[in-house]
């Protein structure tokens, strides 16, 4: 599997990022760029992150085509989580900045196999949610 260059492009947040930015990234950089690469078969699935539970937010998702909750983005966020906060506190801003653009790039890099092979589970995973019923893995 390839990604396409313009989703691993990344971008650092300055200040509070509010639901209102994240329609406009959504609908001025993301799926644009996903229906470039994928035309409109394709699925777009978010984490828990505050703004992504906003009722805006929820809104204008509700006219996209959006998956079940099932999906690897919270695996590949506690990937970069332990590379950036490992064993490691931070004195300032510019510190914090640095360790996220390099467990990012290091993720992109070094441990796509990993993503691979959460990607390649996802059928297991789904087949698990089935056979209980929609209850959670741990029950």
């Amino acid at each position: 599997m390839t990604f396409p260059n313009c989703l691993l492009a990344y971008k650092l947040i300055q200040g509070s990022f509010k639901s209102t930015d994240y329609i406009a990234m959504l609908q001025d950089k993301l799926l644009p760029c996903m229906k470039l690469n994928y035309g409109d078969k394709f699925y777009f699935q978010e984490d828990n992150y505050s703004v992504h539970k906003a009722k805006k937010v929820k809104d204008f998702m509700s006219g996209q085509r959006n998956p079940p909750e099932l999906n690897i983005v919270e695996h590949v966020w506690k990937i970069i989580s332990d590379i950036v906060y490992d064993k490691r506190s931070f004195h300032n801003k510019s510190e914090l900045e640095e360790a996220i653009v390099y467990a990012i790039t290091y993720v992109q890099t070094k441990k796509m196999d990993t993503i691979l092979d959460l990607y390649s589970g996802i059928r297991n995973r789904l087949c698990t949610v089935l056979c209980k019923q929609g209850n959670l893995f741990n029950k």
